[in-house]
């Protein structure tokens, strides 16, 4: 699948699908609360001019965030999300660091809960298999 680099930053890597108009973000590392924050409101502005219909966010080589970040990105970030598209989808890549993925769980939880049937996360532990749910608009949000 074609893409095309958006962004880059020390631990961060961001890259557009032009189809199906999906933004990849690719971790690498620890990030700081500060950079995390300041690195997604510059990815969110990309998600709004360029229409996007879901994010692909690689933590395959991604440590764990702190939990202001991780609340931030709960209350804050994900809300906006909805609201600029209440059928946008994210597609996880699970990380290999087990404090990492025990994050990325408990998020997809949590949101789950505080948004019921309105969220649309999913875990993946294949690239090919994210992407191909991002994709389909035909696919179930919920597994």
């Amino acid at each position: 699948m074609e893409k095309t680099q958006l962004l880059s930053y020390p631990r961060l890597e961001v890259y557009f699908h032009p189809k199906p108009k999906i933004i990849e973000l690719v971790w690498n590392g620890y990030v700081e609360v500060n950079d995390y924050i300041a690195w997604l409101e510059d990815v969110f502005v990309h998600i709004q001019q360029l229409g996007a219909i879901g994010l692909l966010t690689d933590h395959r080589m991604r440590k764990v965030i702190k939990p202001e970040a991780s609340k931030w990105l709960a209350e804050s970030y994900y809300p906006r999300l909805l609201a600029y598209r209440p059928s946008f989808r994210t597609g996880v890549l699970e990380a290999a660091d087990i404090f990492a993925k025990m994050v990325a769980d408990r998020f997809v939880k949590e949101a789950d809960e505080r948004y019921a049937s309105s969220v649309s996360i999913r875990i993946f532990s294949h690239y090919d298999e994210a992407v191909s749910w991002l994709s389909d608009k035909n696919s179930s949000p919920i597994p």
